[in-house]
């Protein structure tokens, strides 16, 4: 039996901050002088991918803990179906946007649409194929092969009663990344092939283990101040690897925190942008093509300058949370409704 998550609001406004720091990343990079140049931190937007997978680890071990006592083929179906639920209604919507909008003469350029990676892309298989159309959505393509491990994570990481088994799991696929991050530096930054299948696994299984040692945890104000520090930290250290490490403790961390991260997280706003965080991570990047072209159009490509390059950057933002905010609840929350109500047929 599937059992329903606790509500763990401050989660949520997790996946707002996730969200969000690849939004001004991708954002930032459409204009000549960029706005991680003014800004430094908005240059390590990419990690807020990282965020997602550990994220999605630990929240799927908390829904799912006892879904798998026994992998058993209709468990295994409703999870995989409910899931597909979650990504394809908005992947679809944007693939069919993209579509449209590439139709339309000048509003977008052609270097990203490469027709023949289509099918690929509705299958869900673009992540293995050359990056193409909405590139951000290559994480939803790696993410779907850790769901259809998830099963076997959770009889490693989950079920053994003794910690050495999902501990000496963890630190091989570290060890492992971290001999390919050597080989190639820009492996943990992947976002294709087998360099990005080894960046999932990892941080998707750390996710998981981080749920197991820490789920039981007294919230207290020891774990905020181990959270900001790993917060801090990943944007100081100039090793990759080292910075998926202490994004793995900061989850679990901020996951047991009491005040002032939770709070933080917790607020109204926090939420409802955690709420459309899927949509804002999804929509960002066609509106940020759109945006490089208007750009363009009003003759601010070449170099805008520091304050214009900031308040352009903020009035996208703007558009890209108005816009993800309509398609949250025209697209994304009907479409799962309905795909839900046929896993009551099935």
């Amino acid at each position: 039996m599937f059992i329903p998550a606790n509500d763990i609001p401050h989660l949520t406004g997790l996946r707002a901050v996730a969200a969000l720091m690849v939004m001004l990343l991708h954002l930032s990079q459409f204009h000549a002088h960029h706005l991680e140049e003014i800004i430094p931190l908005i240059g390590q937007g990419w990690l807020g991918v990282d965020i997602f997978f550990v994220l999605s680890g630990y929240i799927l071990a908390h829904v799912y803990k006892s879904a798998f006592d026994r992998i058993l083929f209709k468990p295994y179906f409703v999870f995989l179906w409910r899931r597909f639920a979650r990504l394809y209604p908005i992947h679809l919507a944007t693939l069919i946007g993209l579509f449209f909008m590439v139709a339309v003469r000048g509003l977008l350029d052609t270097n990203w649409w490469i027709l023949s990676e289509l099918p690929s892309q509705l299958l869900m298989l673009h992540a293995w194929s050359e990056i193409s159309w909405n590139v951000p959505a290559w994480s939803i393509s790696a993410e779907w092969l850790a769901y259809m491990a998830f099963p076997l994570v959770v009889l490693i990481i989950l079920r053994p009663s003794n910690v050495w088994i999902p501990l000496t799991t963890v630190i091989i696929l570290l060890f492992l990344l971290q001999i390919f991050a050597v080989a190639d530096a820009g492996l943990v930054r992947s976002f294709n092939g087998w360099p990005a299948a080894i960046r999932i696994a990892c941080e998707f299984v750390i996710g998981v283990f981080g749920y197991r040692m820490l789920h039981t945890a007294n919230p207290n104000q020891g774990f905020d101040i181990a959270a900001l520090v790993c917060f801090v930290a990943v944007f100081l250290t100039p090793y990759d690897v080292i910075k998926v490490v202490l994004i793995a403790f900061m989850v679990p961390c901020i996951a047991a925190s009491n005040d002032p991260v939770k709070l933080a997280l917790s607020t109204p706003v926090a939420v409802y942008l955690g709420e459309i965080s899927y949509a804002i991570y999804m929509c960002h990047w066609p509106i940020a093509r759109v945006a490089l072209n208007v750009n363009k159009w009003l003759g601010l490509e070449d170099d805008p300058g520091p304050l214009l390059a900031v308040l352009m950057t903020l009035v996208w933002s703007a558009v890209v949370i108005v816009i993800s905010a309509i398609v949250f609840r025209l697209v994304e929350m009907p479409a799962r409704r309905w795909l839900r109500n046929w896993e009551l047929k099935i």
